[in-house]
């Protein structure tokens, strides 16, 4: 039987089982997965608060056309820096505003890196720890100080992870934190928005409450 969340509870203790002493028996897996799809799906919206900054700095003549050339751009950076661009133009006579959007910016690209690290490494369990983390794939090289192959058995793979470094492992806590940032910066791009947004000409419908 799995102990399932308090709806209104948004605390990661509610989904560990526990024994009659209040040790934590789930295995952590479930929760892992779950605070994976948050942090993707909370990415996805600043995705799309990104794409209506450069609406609004671009103010094309035809948003379907210029929708439809935006999204032939596959690599969420470089949307992000041509959406920094465009915004530093519309901005250039706002200093107050460029300042605030430079730190959107930076933040953008922090939050970016963090995603990819959470979409791409992958759930594993490593001695020492309770729960499952997520950890580089074994082919990410750059990640590792050692990886030694017993000749014998190829199968066998030893690998010696940097200490102390988010390049080694995230786990459900990191990744947890990770989902506040990322709602945090939805946020701060919605009260940008309100403050750029053309009070004639240009209407963008982006009031949506993300979950």
């Amino acid at each position: 039987m799995r102990f399932n969340p308090k709806p209104e509870d948004d605390s990661l203790h509610h989904y560990r089982r526990k024994t009659g002493n209040g040790r934590a028996i789930d295995d952590g897996v479930d929760t892992l997965h779950l605070v994976i799809g948050r942090a993707i799906t909370a990415w996805s919206g600043i995705e799309d608060d990104i794409f209506v900054c450069y609406l609004i700095a671009s103010n094309p003549g035809n948003v379907a056309a210029f929708t439809a050339a935006y999204n032939t751009i596959q690599q969420p950076r470089n949307k992000i820096e041509i959406c920094y661009a465009a915004m530093i133009f519309y901005l250039i006579d706002k200093d107050d505003l460029v300042a605030e959007w430079e730190d959107i910016y930076r933040r953008s690209i922090s939050c970016l890196k963090i995603r990819n690290q959470i979409a791409h490494f992958l759930p594993a369990h490593i001695g020492g720890m309770e729960y499952p983390v997520l950890k580089p794939s074994i082919y990410k090289v750059s990640n590792l100080t050692e990886i030694v192959i017993n000749n014998e058995d190829h199968k066998n793979v030893r690998l010696k992870d940097r200490e102390d470094s988010r390049l080694t492992r995230l786990t459900i806590s990191d990744i947890d934190g990770d989902v506040k940032h990322f709602r945090q910066l939805h946020s701060d791009l919605l009260k940008f928005t309100d403050k750029i947004r053309p009070s004639e000409g240009l209407k963008i419908a982006h009031n949506l409450d993300y979950i």
